[in-house]
């Protein structure tokens, strides 16, 4: 921590002297980020910073310089192999160079208006058997949320960085675009696009039914374990 003494006695915070920053009630250190993420194959150079999304939510965003462009997943997977959940980065942006200052430091105030490596376009949605007015919602929802560009539908929306708040989100977002009651249950039963498009796409009503049977199982169980007891004590 860095501190200034006022003529009056009084001590100023001024802010801390490292990378250390807070995100989501956890003290996170961006440089084992970083050199975490300098030990995977083919990463040159890296840095991590903790960026305000469109909610005003500090969340942690990975650069990187590289010979090819990885996925948020494959960079993830791998990061969770030696670092806890939170301190793996939300975003990924893969850069033609990462940015410096004339003392060869990085310049983390101009990572996000680097220039980025091009991306191959992403072939259009289309899962066999489920409605693509769905496929299409739910992928227009990520993609607002995590903001991606791209997102394969069989990603889990966690590996891609997703948690509880952002599901909370997604749960309000479907629920006003489908007009159907959205559970968010329902949001981490279902954690991909494909699997959460194809539970959108059948009948409200199979579903009510479902919930219903559900729901008269376990009434049957526990009247049945309730028949048991009183058999014992009797």
């Amino acid at each position: 921590d860095v501190v200034r003494m006022l003529p009056d006695g009084d001590i100023l915070y001024v802010g801390r002297n490292d990378d250390q920053v807070k995100v989501r009630g956890y003290r996170i250190e961006l440089n084992e980020i970083e050199a975490n993420l300098l030990r995977l194959p083919g990463i040159s150079k890296a840095s991590v910073n903790a960026e305000l999304d469109q909610w005003s939510d500090k969340q942690l965003v990975g650069y990187y310089e590289a010979a090819q462009t990885h996925s948020p997943e494959q960079l993830r997977a791998a990061l969770q192999a030696t670092l806890p959940d939170y301190m793996c980065p939300t975003r990924y942006v893969h850069l033609q160079a990462i940015p410096q200052t004339p003392n060869g430091k990085v310049d983390r105030k101009r990572l996000r208006e680097a220039p980025v490596v091009a991306q191959a376009k992403a072939r259009p949605l289309a899962l066999d058997g489920i409605a693509n007015r769905y496929v299409e919602m739910v992928s227009g929802v990520w993609k607002q949320l995590l903001d991606l560009p791209h997102i394969d539908p069989q990603s889990n929306f966690f590996d891609l960085g997703g948690h509880s708040i952002l599901a909370v989100r997604m749960q309000g977002m479907l629920s006003e675009l489908t007009e159907r009651k959205i559970r968010i249950s329902d949001i981490f039963k279902y954690p991909s696009i494909a699997a959460l498009a194809s539970w959108l796409d059948e009948d409200p009503r199979d579903q009510d039914q479902a919930v219903v049977a559900q729901g008269e199982d376990r009434a049957n169980a526990r009247r049945k374990n309730l028949k048991r007891l009183g058999r014992r004590r009797g």
